[in-house]
């Protein structure tokens, strides 16, 4: 485990030749969330796809950028139980997907 909780091994180097980021949520809304990810290349205004569990993929966009993490903002309305299946999966510490778009 880092200091933030995420276990090593479950992020993926965040790199413009490897789209999808594993990343741990924390402070979920449905407005947006903190991303724990890796150290890499994602800057403000970056547009991502997060997808969780059985839902549909939501886009969103990285409002900023402090070392290992990102404040999101979704684009859209959260389909129905999506903002407490991330938040389920934050307090289990259970990475979710994030892609480039």
């Amino acid at each position: 485990m880092t200091g933030h909780g995420m276990q090593a091994g479950t992020a993926s180097r965040v790199n413009a030749a490897n789209p999808t980021i594993r990343a741990i949520a924390r402070h979920v809304s449905g407005e947006g969330c903190l991303f724990l990810v890796p150290r890499g290349d994602l800057e403000p205004g970056e547009a991502l796809l997060v997808s969780v569990a059985t839902f549909p993929a939501v886009r969103g966009v990285v409002r900023w950028v402090l070392e290992d993490r990102l404040g999101f903002a979704f684009r859209q309305v959260l389909p129905e139980g999506m903002e407490h299946a991330l938040a389920d999966q934050a307090r289990a510490g259970a990475p979710v997907t994030l892609e480039r778009c």
